[in-house]
């Protein structure tokens, strides 16, 4: 943003639990959190995050079961059947469910969304997949293999992985909700 010659923004470095609107940062017109609302108090955040807009609300969040046929097969060799059947996060009904019980009836959209990472090593996938999922994982094998097999060299010299994913927007307009947010 700084090469670009932006000047109209700023990062604010803090735990989204810890900021207190009005005093570590002003409410701004629109707010988007994308794929990053893993709270115990889901509601407590969504209530943060509409008292930070101004006028709209933008979240991104999957829709349904998010990991591809090959990605299951792996979850199944590490977690086992009944592990791999454990979602990480629930889906948009869940935070889109806590929205309407605060009187907000947000509008939702699904899509396919592309989702590429890359790599600079099989190595390197391995430890970003078990950071994510397993740290305490012993037998990297599966994760190992499973990476090896799926990820392909990109113009860039690097390797990629890339998998669409069925995707979910929910956003809410301020002045459509006026009359409610009783819960917020």
């Amino acid at each position: 943003m700084q090469r670009a010659g932006h000047q109209n923004y700023s990062c604010v470095q803090m735990k989204w639990e810890e900021v207190e609107i009005g005093r570590d940062i002003e409410p701004h017109d629109v707010v988007i959190a994308a794929f990053s609302l893993g709270f115990y108090d889901l509601a407590a955040a969504l209530a943060k995050l509409d008292r930070a807009a101004k006028r709209s609300v933008y979240l991104f969040w999957h829709a349904g079961e998010w990991r591809g046929p090959e990605e299951m097969d792996l979850y199944r060799e590490v977690f086992g059947e009944e592990g791999a059947m454990q979602r990480g996060y629930p889906d948009y009904i869940f935070p889109e469910n806590i929205l309407h019980d605060a009187g907000i009836c947000a509008n939702v959209r699904i899509y396919p969304a592309l989702w590429e990472s890359s790599y600079g090593s099989v190595d390197d996938a391995v430890q970003d997949w078990v950071t994510m999922h397993h740290p305490d994982l012993v037998d990297r094998t599966p994760v190992v293999e499973f990476f090896s097999r799926v990820l392909r060299k990109g113009a860039s010299g690097r390797l990629e992985y890339s998998a669409v994913r069925p995707t979910a927007v929910i956003w809410w307009n301020k002045e459509e909700n006026l009359e409610s947010h009783p819960a917020f």
